[in-house]
């Protein structure tokens, strides 16, 4: 972690009228927090880049305007669970550095580009001036999340999330079951991703089946099919009923019509299934699209 620059304007600087504040459109805060930022109204939210692509110092330098943060989501879910490539993320810290501009790490699944970038959090992080963790999602605690920066920023964090109401009055249950998984989920997070490729390795035996990104990244993708979301469901529901196969909670659709999605995150359930129960569960879906035609 760093502190930000001199004149760098603090994500929760509310001073300057021209703050500006730069994310993928992909993000979370955008796409799954119901507008809370034009509600709180700190900043204005300005999508930067291509929104099936991860951005780059480039697609900032494109912005006239001044900004006073940017936030970057590793990996980026909405996508397929992508990473920039590490000498991409180096070249953002950089520029940001100089310019004065804090940058912010949505680090949810920070565990996860770990593995993926094959270096440690730590040298991830380095270089962002705030980072937010998560400690539900691939940890597998109950709930919690940690913010991470300097005294001054998280001091004013702490200040208004007590305004919002979001002070829990005991943190216990959420510290214990998130330590007790803690180093053993990040242990664990390389066999995820090599579970993952594996996983790719037997989906190219079934092309009706397409993967975002087209390669494993990170141990999550996003698996795309021929039919329509309702009719995807339906196939879930049917397996779940005859096989006793889970396959996913909701599907979404497509850009094109009668097309779907879902997403996949590989994690212990994956890991410990027999390959041959995996290749038997991916031959049932794949009878169930031939038949859908």
């Amino acid at each position: 972690m760093r502190r930000a620059a001199p004149g760098a304007a603090s994500l929760l600087d509310r001073t300057c009228p021209l703050f500006e504040f730069i994310t993928a459109s992909s993000a979370h805060v955008l796409l799954h927090e119901r507008s809370n930022y034009q509600l709180l109204d700190h900043f204005k939210a300005l999508p930067v880049g291509d929104p099936f692509r991860t951005w780059s110092v480039d697609d900032l330098k494109k912005w006239p305007d001044r900004i006073g943060a940017a936030l970057y989501e590793l990996p980026m879910r909405e996508i397929g669970g992508r990473l920039p490539s590490w000498e991409e993320l180096e070249a953002l810290k950089s520029h940001c550095r100089a310019q004065g501009i804090h940058l912010h790490m949505d680090g949810a699944r920070l565990w996860e580009a770990s593995a993926g970038y094959r270096r440690t959090p730590r040298e991830i992080a380095h270089g962002f001036d705030s980072v937010y963790v998560s400690f539900y999602k691939g940890i597998g605690g109950l709930a919690g999340a940690m913010l991470l920066g300097s005294a001054g920023f998280v001091d004013k964090a702490d200040t208004w999330i007590k305004r919002f109401g979001g002070n829990v009055a005991r943190r216990s249950p959420y510290v214990v079951s998130a330590a007790m998984r803690f180093d053993e989920r990040l242990a664990k997070m390389p066999a995820y991703l090599e579970r993952t490729e594996w996983l790719y390795d037997v989906l190219r035996e079934y092309p009706q089946i397409r993967l975002n990104p087209a390669r494993p990244q990170v141990n999550m993708l996003h698996l795309y099919f021929p039919v329509g979301r309702e009719r995807l469901t339906a196939i879930r529901d049917e397996l779940a009923e005859r096989h006793g196969i889970w396959l996913f909670s909701g599907a979404r659709h497509a850009a094109l019509p009668d097309q779907s999605s879902i997403e996949w995150y590989v994690g212990e359930a994956l890991l410990n299934l027999p390959d041959e129960r995996v290749r038997e569960i991916l031959a049932l879906i794949a009878d169930k699209l031939e038949s859908a035609k």
